[in-house]
């Protein structure tokens, strides 16, 4: 029993430690440089664009809860604890992080190969205790048993390039939408190095 329960808070510690790398990926290489992010933290950076009160960790969280309810139908309510404690804990620390710490923009290059490589990384590290941020981790994990063909990488790419899409179209930034695009499919290597090879 001791050790179940030992077992249990390191597994919430690690998907906590990813959570918090997630978020000072974003403000450090995503946002500081204005590169968009894919899933619903793409998203969010969008409603704060449109709408700079709103929080992007706050838009994060709101737009997750119809993904938690349809992964509680699916994988039952043990699955929903650790990606509810992962959506709320990412959630806070995006807006924690961004309310507390200021990055200076880098060189593209840096941005691109360092962002990539720790978010895939961090999202990794939660995936592979059964948990995501949700948005495009969680909606990939949801549909990835009608794409067996496809790992959860790719699946999570093509979820992202369609939201890059949409901040491409409405904000008319090609360039940073590719860059965006770039170091998403740095992450998703990444990720998948992370969750099958690892």
């Amino acid at each position: 029993m001791g050790r179940r329960i030992l077992g249990a808070l390191g597994d919430y510690g690690v998907i906590a430690l990813g959570c918090f790398l997630y978020a000072v990926s974003f403000h450090w290489f995503f946002r500081s440089n204005d590169f968009i992010m894919g899933g619903f933290t793409g998203l969010g950076q969008i409603a704060n664009r449109l709408l700079p009160a709103v929080p992007v960790g706050t838009v994060v969280f709101l737009l997750n809860l119809p993904l938690l309810l349809w992964s509680f139908r699916k994988h039952g309510p043990k699955a929903l604890m650790t990606t509810l404690f992962a959506i709320t804990v990412s959630a806070l620390c995006i807006d924690g992080v961004g309310a507390w710490m200021r990055f200076s923009p880098m060189g593209v290059l840096p941005a691109l190969i360092g962002g990539g490589a720790s978010i895939g990384f961090s999202l990794g590290l939660l995936l592979r205790k059964g948990a995501t941020t949700g948005g495009t981790e969680l909606m990939a994990k949801l549909l990835q048993s009608r794409f067996n063909g496809i790992s959860l990488g790719r699946l999570c790419l093509y979820i992202d390039v369609s939201i890059i899409t949409l901040y491409m179209l409405i904000f008319r930034e090609p360039e940073n939408a590719i860059y965006g695009a770039v170091a998403m499919l740095i992450a998703t290597k990444v990720l998948d190095y992370v969750v099958y090879r690892i």
